[in-house]
C-alpha cells in the first residue's frame, strides 16, 4: 500500500457514518479483508507505520459509531468474498 494514499485517507477525522463507510471502502479497495476487532499489526503486507495508522483510524470509527462500523463492515465483507 502506498503510504501517501493511506495518509490522505487517515488524515480526515471521523465525523459521520459516511466517513466510516469511506474508510471501510478504502480498506476493501486496498484488498484488505479485515475484521473490525483485529489489530492491523497481525496483517501481512503492512508496515508497522501503516498498521499503526489503520489501527488509529479504526479506533476513531469505533468511538464514533461502533454499531454502524460493524454492520457496514460485515455487509461489505460479504460482497468482497463473493
Amino acid at each position: 500500500m502506498k503510504i501517501e494514499v493511506l495518509k490522505t485517507n487517515i488524515a480526515n477525522a471521523i465525523v459521520c457514518d459516511e466517513d466510516i463507510k469511506s474508510f471501510v471502502d478504502f480498506l476493501f479497495n486496498q484488498n484488505i479483508a479485515f475484521h473490525f476487532d483485529d489489530d492491523f499489526n497481525d496483517y501481512g503486507g503492512l508496515s508497522v507505520r501503516e498498521a499503526k495508522l489503520l489501527n488509529l483510524k479504526m479506533q476513531q470509527c469505533r468511538k464514533f459509531n461502533n454499531e454502524y462500523l460493524e454492520s457496514y463492515s460485515l455487509e461489505q465483507y460479504k460482497k468482497f468474498i463473493s
